[in-house]
């Protein structure tokens, strides 16, 4: 795997929660490529076989969590429930979990945070609407509601312990687009290590918004944080442009669905409530 940046990758290891994930894994992969030093954690061992600096670890377990952190300069928070589920599962993951990770980090003396929010923050938006760090919490459902608690708990703790803390919205993270949404709101892998390792090259204390998206044609966005630590995306889903029309997916639409936030959002707005 090819380096994906030209200089030297900062000094001191960096923590990832859902380390053995799908966007784990391929972040991993990639900032060990880049000559980080990884440790990370997850609820079962990766799939592609490498444990070095791997740590078996629940959520719940907030003491292993900072022990497992110990020493690591920053951390990329993954892990969680990554979909539309019930509300025990979603409570405990991603409100109890996310507040787990936060507060071991803050026991170990991480300095800096990632954390991996989502497009569904404001997902009830149409799905023409601009990017911005602007946008009102619009969330889809229940999972989207708990990345609006992800990202203030990650601002009340940057703006009272002084940390670096960034909130990474990440849209449709996926080897190659899709669908016609996908030609705007498409982040590959290389673009995924490469906004991360912008965030971990930062060295100002604050709360910061940035996208999760690739060099897409289509993109409607504004990003000052992107601008501001220099994240330069290089993948664009316009280069799958044929492969998409030859599949038969109608890339003259913005969307598949009405919604910013896709077929979840759609799911969600269908629900018939009692």
């Amino acid at each position: 795997m090819l380096t994906l940046w030209d200089t030297p990758a900062p000094q001191g290891a960096v923590f990832i929660t859902g380390g053995s994930g799908r966007i784990g894994t391929a972040l991993r992969q990639r900032l060990k490529a880049g000559g980080y030093t990884v440790r990370f954690c997850d609820i079962v061992p990766p799939a592609d076989g490498d444990v070095d600096g791997f740590t078996l670890c629940d959520l719940s377990d907030q003491d292993a969590m900072a022990a497992a952190m110990d020493g690591c300069r920053a951390l990329i928070h993954l892990a969680g429930h990554p979909r539309e589920t019930d509300w025990p599962t979603i409570e405990a993951l991603n409100y109890t979990g996310t507040y787990n990770v936060v507060a071991a980090a803050r026991r170990a003396r991480v300095r800096t945070i990632v954390y991996a929010s989502s497009n569904h923050y404001c997902g009830l938006y149409p799905a023409d609407t601009e990017l911005s760090p602007h946008l009102e919490p619009r969330p889809t459902g229940l999972y989207g509601a708990s990345k609006v608690f992800g990202e203030g708990l990650l601002r009340a703790e940057a703006e009272a312990f002084g940390i670096i803390a960034f909130t990474w919205r990440i849209c449709c993270f996926k080897p190659e687009p899709v669908s016609a949404r996908d030609l705007r709101l498409w982040l590959s892998p290389d673009d995924s290590a490469r906004v991360v390792d912008r965030c971990l090259r930062w060295s100002e204390p604050g709360f910061n918004i940035i996208w999760g998206v690739s060099n897409n044609t289509r993109l409607r966005i504004d990003d000052p944080v992107a601008r501001r630590i220099g994240y330069q995306p290089r993948d664009n889903a316009e280069d799958h442009l044929a492969r998409l029309q030859a599949t038969g997916v109608n890339t003259e639409q913005v969307s598949e669905w009405p919604y910013l936030g896709g077929d979840k959002a759609a799911a969600w707005m269908s629900q018939q409530h009692d």
